[in-house]
């Protein structure tokens, strides 16, 4: 992909997440304070932030700046612009530390206790962050995200010893059981994401998912009205799906199909209904 080609896809609502240039001079002030007091310093692993259409993300081994993009493909990429000293992020591999000898062992190579679960704290070093890249990204897509967020090391405590979601392999990885008509018994070691929960439980449930959809919602019927020779029926959201980022959707309006190519914010002029 040329830099011609590359379309930046930066917070998908925009909304003050990130620090702004009003907030540059406090902001680096406040990652420097976390990666250095003596206090928080040894218990931070990471400071991310968005700024200027770039993600960073600060650590006492090193800086990462990247950007969004959408490819060539669809979906979106990931590339780094930036580095400083070591990407405390580049290990993004789902598979390390398996299994709980192997989480023992990277315990004991860290100091740790390499016998106690409960104590077999992993210093950044021996931990990877699966695709930390994306769920940055989306953690800014938010309005609601903060200015600066902060991912402890695996130690870091307040009333008791350890973490709790973290961005660290450790703490991404969750166990997940179904059970019911129609799942085969077994156990698998196959990498998935949040993302792929919700199709897999429509799929289960017998929902009808078209192949290849951009998102997908299911809804509770609330109101149907008789519409000419046809129904409208006004469903309540109980939960959605996004299956393919980066394409644009296709619309219906006026009587006519459109595809919207790029968004834009205009002020509501006039009083609101109701």
């Amino acid at each position: 992909m040329t830099a011609l080609q590359r379309q930046i896809a930066g917070p998908e609502r925009p909304g003050g997440q990130g620090l702004d240039p009003n907030q540059e001079e406090s902001g680096n002030r406040a990652i420097v304070a976390l990666l250095s007091d003596p206090v928080r310093g040894p218990q931070t692993d990471l400071v991310i932030t968005c700024r200027d259409g770039a993600y960073e993300v600060w650590a006492q081994r090193g800086m990462v700046r990247f950007q969004r993009v959408l490819s060539d493909g669809g979906g979106y990429a990931y590339e780094v612009i930036e580095s400083i000293g070591r990407n405390p992020i580049e290990d993004q591999d789902p598979t390390a530390l398996a299994t709980l000898a192997a989480e023992l062992e990277a315990g004991a190579k860290s100091g740790f206790s390499g016998s106690d679960p409960a104590t077999a704290f992993v210093e950044p070093e021996h931990l990877s962050y699966p695709i930390a890249y994306e769920r940055i990204a989306q953690l800014f897509d938010s309005p609601n995200a903060p200015d600066i967020a902060f991912s402890p090391k695996s130690y870091a405590f307040g009333r008791q010893p350890g973490q709790h979601g973290a961005l660290d392999v450790v703490q991404s990885r969750a166990p997940l059981v179904l059970s019911g008509p129609g799942v085969k018994p077994g156990v698998t070691d196959a990498i998935c994401a949040q993302v792929d929960v919700a199709p897999t439980l429509a799929l289960l449930l017998g929902l009808p998912l078209i192949d290849g959809s951009i998102a997908t919602l299911e809804c509770t019927v609330v109101e149907t009205f008789a519409a000419g020779d046809h129904d409208l029926f006004i469903g309540q959201v109980d939960a959605l799906g996004q299956h393919r980022d980066g394409v644009a959707p296709l619309l219906y309006f006026m009587r006519h199909y459109l595809r919207v190519e790029q968004s834009s914010v205009s002020p509501v002029e006039g009083k609101p209904e109701g």
